[in-house]
C-alpha cells in the first residue's frame, strides 16, 4: 500500500489530504467518494512512500 498527497479543489476551496491505496487510481476513487456530488479538480498527486 502506498501513501499519496493529494492536493485538489472542492467546490472552487483548495484543500489536501494524505490517503492510503494501492494506486493512484484507488487514491483518486477514494477522494470522490468522500466528496460525492462535489465539483471536484484535482491539481496534484505525490507518492510518499
Amino acid at each position: 500500500m502506498h501513501t499519496y498527497i493529494i492536493i485538489f479543489n472542492v467546490d472552487g476551496h483548495r484543500t489536501q489530504e494524505t490517503v492510503s491505496a494501492n494506486s493512484y487510481n484507488d487514491a483518486k476513487r477514494i477522494i470522490e467518494a468522500r466528496y460525492r456530488g462535489a465539483n471536484l479538480y484535482f491539481s496534484s498527486f505525490k507518492q510518499i512512500n
